[in-house]
């Protein structure tokens, strides 16, 4: 369960942090390196400082993304090793115990809601991110190795899946897999993932979400939110996307608003100055959000595309 955590985890650990890479300032990093320190030096004096909130941040983050994880800990934890996520999949779903796992989740909830507090206070009110040229200096082995290693080691999973499919595949299964429900499932998630997304995006862009709603989003868990939609609506399609939504919706809100920080307010209030409408400034600030606009659409596809706790507890099952 641990190493299946920090595999799955990584690749949200790169996107946020990378965010934040881009908003350091670089000034004291080239006066450091013009001064004559190492990369261990400018790494421990310079660069840390100016990432210590971005990486509890992402630590809280990850640990709100465990803390609710349910497939992994199903799949993996075995009789000895279910987390609480777990447990009221089976007090919902198996025992049909719903007062039982509603305190459970509220109980839940509230941890979760102390740790969104703590990660809210620490979240710094104004980022000034200053670009100046940084003086690039020799590449030597010992650095690039660590570059090298960390890749080599999550694509080696992926490598040994992909040679064992081509060693072990036969024109059967190819020919099993094509008159399965394989291709109609897959049409099916592609149009859930391009409805969330679009929901997602445009709420965050339209109500201009910030980082304190994302993160209180992401204290309710996928169990409970799929519980909620699922007392309400029952099963079906419309259920599906509203807890995807609550599901896509806090990274949307957190990447888009790390964005948002990035180039300011001032060059909307100047083009409302200007004489800009409303129309033309959120097309503005659609352009200048493109880029994170991607990254969310990226993320957000995967994390639809690889749900399993939402879907199995609100699609029906003769349209999987």
């Amino acid at each position: 369960v641990l190493l299946a955590y920090g595999y799955y985890n990584i690749p949200l650990a790169y996107v946020l942090m990378r965010s934040a890479l881009s908003g350091v300032s670089t000034a004291t990093e080239a006066a450091a390196q013009l001064l004559g320190a190492n990369r261990w030096q400018r790494f421990r004096h310079v660069l840390l400082p100016q990432l210590r909130l971005a990486i509890v941040g992402t630590a809280g983050i990850i640990f709100l993304y465990s803390f609710t994880s349910f497939i992994l800990p199903l799949q993996l934890g075995g009789v000895h090793g279910q987390t609480m996520e777990v447990w009221l999949y089976q007090q919902i779903y198996l025992y049909h115990q719903p007062t039982l796992a509603l305190v459970a989740a509220t109980l839940q909830w509230l941890i979760l809601l102390v740790v969104m507090t703590g990660l809210v206070l620490v979240q710094p009110k104004h980022l000034a991110a200053k670009y100046v040229p940084v003086i690039t200096a020799a590449s030597n082995w010992p650095w690039t190795i660590l570059r090298v290693l960390p890749t080599t080691i999550i694509l080696l999973p992926l490598i040994s899946l992909v040679s064992k499919v081509v060693t072990t595949i036969s024109a059967s299964d190819i020919s099993t897999l094509y008159y399965s429900q394989f291709n109609a499932a897959l049409l099916r998630t592609i149009g859930v993932a391009v409805v969330v997304l679009l929901i997602s995006i445009g709420v965050a862009l339209v109500f201009r979400l910030g980082t304190k709603f994302g993160l209180l989003l992401l204290s309710i868990s996928p169990i409970t939110a799929s519980f909620i939609w699922y007392q309400l609506f029952g099963k079906g399609y419309f259920s599906l996307v509203g807890a995807l939504v609550l599901s896509v919706l806090p990274i949307t809100a957190l990447i888009l608003h790390q964005a948002r920080q990035r180039y300011g307010r001032s060059i909307i209030q100047t083009s409302q100055v200007l004489g800009a409408g409303t129309w033309e400034r959120f097309k503005l600030e659609y352009r200048l959000q493109l880029p994170a606009i991607r990254s969310v659409a990226i993320l957000g596809g995967i994390l639809v595309l690889g749900d399993a706790s939402i879907s199995t507890n609100l699609a029906h099952y003769q349209q999987p």
